[in-house]
């Protein structure tokens, strides 16, 4: 069954129409009232949302080495506090970032989860979460309550994956010898 927001500028929207519109909000929600919430599916289904949205195996490779799936974003960090990326600075490792000379020197790599798309504004925001949330393997069709939770209820999450970050290392080893 759909959870839904049940009050608030929200109200009657799903917890993952919710996060994939307003992370900001979600974040506020999840840390400040989820916690004190009398009801426990709505509970539990926002703290399963925040924990997809922040542990997800992404469906898009790293654009360096274009062998594991990407695991880190680069950030760039402009002069006015915005915050950007694209598909071009996806990353699976820190070596897979050093290799690529197209990262400008004010990018910041960073974790691929929501968390990091927390900026000042709800743009920059709003526009990273887009950008994950491509990621995670989100169709741009219409995404009906039904179809997010469905979508939600699959995806993919690193601590239930067959240990990606072994995998990676051990192809990286057999490089060296």
């Amino acid at each position: 069954m759909v959870e839904t927001i049940p009050f608030g500028k929200y109200r009657g929207r799903s917890v993952e129409q919710v996060v994939l519109t307003d992370y900001l909000y979600f974040d506020y929600f999840y840390n400040k009232i989820a916690p004190n919430l009398w009801n426990d599916s709505l509970k539990k289904r926002v703290n399963y949302v925040e924990e997809v949205v922040n542990d997800f195996v992404s469906k898009t490779n790293c654009v360096n080495c274009d062998e594991f799936p990407a695991e880190k974003i680069s950030i760039y960090n402009g002069y006015d506090n915005t915050r950007l990326s694209d598909p071009s600075f996806l990353y699976c490792s820190l070596d897979c970032y050093n290799l690529d000379s197209n990262v400008s020197p004010k990018s910041i790599l960073h974790p691929l989860e929501f968390r990091s798309a927390i900026s000042s504004t709800k743009t920059d925001t709003n526009s990273l979460v887009n950008l994950m949330s491509d990621c995670m393997g989100l169709k741009k069709t219409r995404r009906t309550k039904d179809y997010l939770e469905d979508f939600f209820n699959n995806v993919d999450l690193k601590k239930n994956s067959d240990n990606l970050i072994s995998k990676r290392n051990k192809n990286q080893l057999s490089f060296w010898d």
